[in-house]
């Protein structure tokens, strides 16, 4: 009987019952478990505001992603990836980013 909860089951590929005989192919039968509730960090228009609000204040101050990069002691790639909403930033990083921007950050739970 093949457990279905493993994602991986290593199988034998013939010859003595060697190390390198074995290998580990994915389970056809492991089926994920999908929750019953689904998490949206960000409701997409709060967020999509949010971003235009960190780029438009690093464009005012005429800071490049280099140079605000460079500030926050981070790589470019970093700054981009936020900027494009490719990322789930970290409060401490968003709090980084509004003081070097001089924005006032506020997180309220509702």
């Amino acid at each position: 009987m093949v457990n279905t909860e493993d994602k991986y089951i290593q199988v034998r590929t013939g010859g003595p019952k060697k190390y390198y005989n074995k290998k580990r192919i994915r389970n056809p039968h492991y089926k994920p478990v999908k929750s019953a509730w689904t998490v949206s960090k960000y409701p997409a228009v709060e967020y999509a505001e949010l971003l235009r609000a960190f780029r438009s204040a690093r464009l005012a101050k005429n800071m490049t992603q280099q140079q605000l990069a460079h500030e926050l002691r981070t790589y470019q790639a970093v700054i981009c990836n936020f900027e494009l909403g490719r990322t789930n930033p970290t409060v401490h990083f968003l709090s980084r980013l509004a003081e070097e921007l001089g924005l006032t950050l506020t997180i309220t739970a509702k």
